[in-house]
């Protein structure tokens, strides 16, 4: 049931993010405030890159967990563009 506790802490601190990014798109553009979520990960990739092949994981792990991020950072991107447009966030 530990997993429970995790999926409750995580929807806790989506809703938390989606006011922190509306107070922001208030104040910035979308793609500033994605610059400023994205950036720490932008910065770090090569050290991630290095790590997943220090760990010897294969390919289709790499790929998938790129992907991964990938969507996250697109997600959060039309996440920042929607609040920029009007839409509303509830705390």
């Amino acid at each position: 049931m530990a997993w429970l506790g995790f999926a409750i802490l995580a929807l806790v601190l989506w809703g938390i993010t989606g006011v922190t990014q509306k107070l922001s798109t208030n104040r910035i553009s979308s793609e500033r405030s994605f610059l400023w979520f994205a950036g720490p990960w932008l910065r770090c990739r090569g050290c991630c890159c290095g790590c997943a092949a220090a760990l010897g994981l294969g390919t289709t792990v790499v790929v998938c967990s790129v992907a991964g991020g990938a969507l996250n950072g697109l997600g959060a991107w039309t996440s920042f563009k929607a609040l920029e447009s009007g839409g509303k966030a509830q705390s």
